[in-house]
């Protein structure tokens, strides 16, 4: 009897030794995968995407569609060769800047300018729907005909919200006591976050939106920068001061730091991949649970949008772009 308890202890021990094993090859496997991409990716040369355009919105959904928005009026979309423009605003007037611009397909987007007008774009063209009424504006599009859109309400920065269902916008509603919403990303129609100038977080669940919640630890204001979500179970929230937060369908992580300077973008992709970037042109890359460099450039980023981990665009403030792929 001892030696067949002795056999059955040694049998599970080696078991155990597999299991270990095993697991410990498929991590490796996992690191050398994400080490051998980022060292096939690379950066074009930074281009002008209109000319005399600043600051550029941007919304990518496949390595052969993205849209983008100017500063001086302009509506562009990009076919995986080349960008086609439409002046959907009149550059006399002033804040005719497109703030945001989001895409679900390659046949519906909708954007926002600094007026509060509200733009979609068919498949064909680009076409004024109405006047939303929110102004310093960002929208979140997660499938056709849904978009969630947060900013200040005639020009006064506060924390409102509207809703657009193919055809009409909700009316504004004010959300949050914050200063102003800073940013929002949606996964699905029943999966938002908002985030707001004073460090919190609101969570819309298709019905109505929580009550902030402060995820920065207190940092200060004015410190959350901009969020992404891929599903109600991941969002990466990044901030001015080069820290990371991470919502994994339960809680908030405590911010890390990742940079040493202010993260202006990040894009997730999919679930546990994003690329994120800074205002010195440095590309972070997170992947399962750690970041990394990914072939940084001197261009200076300002918006990101990645359709996966190995394409992305990028804009900055003087209307230049630049196309991370493989």
């Amino acid at each position: 009897m001892r030696d067949i308890l002795l056999a059955r202890n040694r049998s599970r021990f080696h078991t155990k030794i597999l299991t270990w094993l095993i697991l410990l090859l498929f991590l490796t496997s996992c690191l050398n995968s994400h080490a051998n991409l980022a060292s096939k990716l690379s950066w074009t040369k930074p281009m002008s995407i209109v000319q005399g355009a600043g600051e550029v919105a941007i919304s990518c959904v496949s390595p052969s569609f993205c849209a983008a928005g100017t500063d001086n009026g302009y509506l562009l979309t990009y076919n995986g060769m080349s960008w086609s423009k439409q002046l959907v605003a009149d550059p006399n007037f002033v804040n005719t800047d497109i703030l945001s611009i989001s895409c679900s397909t390659n046949t519906f987007c909708e954007a926002m300018d600094a007026r509060g007008n509200a733009y979609s774009y068919n498949g064909k063209s680009w076409s004024k729907s109405l006047n939303v009424l929110l102004t310093s504006g960002k929208i979140s599009c997660p499938i056709r005909n849904f978009c969630v859109a947060v900013g200040g309400l005639t020009w006064r920065r506060s924390a409102n919200e509207t809703i657009f269902n193919g055809l009409t916008w909700t009316k504004a509603i004010k959300i949050d006591s914050g200063i102003f919403l800073v940013d929002v990303s949606c996964a699905t129609t029943t999966f938002c976050v908002a985030i707001d100038s004073n460090g919190n977080e609101i969570t819309y669940n298709g019905e109505k939106w929580s009550k902030p919640k402060n995820i920065d630890m207190n940092l200060g204001p004015l410190k959350l920068n901009a969020i992404s979500c891929s599903s109600n179970i991941f969002c990466v929230v990044v901030d001015l001061t080069g820290n990371a937060i991470i919502y994994n369908g339960n809680s908030w992580s405590r911010p890390r730091k990742i940079d040493a300077v202010s993260l202006t973008s990040i894009s997730c992709p999919n679930t546990n991949n994003c690329v994120s970037v800074d205002s010195n042109g440095r590309v972070l890359s997170y992947s399962s649970g750690s970041w990394e460099s990914l072939n940084s450039t001197n261009f200076k980023f300002y918006r990101v949008s990645c359709s996966s981990r190995a394409f992305c665009i990028a804009t900055n403030l003087s209307g230049t772009w630049a196309k991370l792929s493989s």
